[in-house]
């Protein structure tokens, strides 16, 4: 499973617990910009934690706030992942 699809996944199961949707945007548009382009194409189970510091260092330095969430929402997904392996591929 891909990140993408975990964090698709995630979302999905997990959205009706945000409080509004300006959570939910912020959810999906961090993870886009700065988890997705650089472990977007790696399995869920292969990322390691420096591959995520990697992915998150710019945003951490930049917007320590924004990187603390970030990093967050990575565990999150990359957790939840790890426990739903064979799911099929979500269009």
């Amino acid at each position: 499973m891909l990140p993408q699809e975990a964090a698709q996944t995630y979302y999905e199961t997990h959205k009706d617990q945000w409080s509004n949707s300006k959570s939910d945007d912020q959810w999906t548009n961090s993870m886009t910009a700065y988890a997705f382009p650089s472990l977007g194409s790696k399995p869920v189970g292969s990322i390691t934690a420096g591959e995520t510091i990697t992915a998150i260092s710019k945003v951490w330095t930049e917007k320590s706030e924004t990187g603390r969430r970030v990093k967050q929402r990575i565990r999150a997904v990359l957790n939840f992942g790890a426990y739903i392996p064979n799911q099929p591929t979500i269009s």
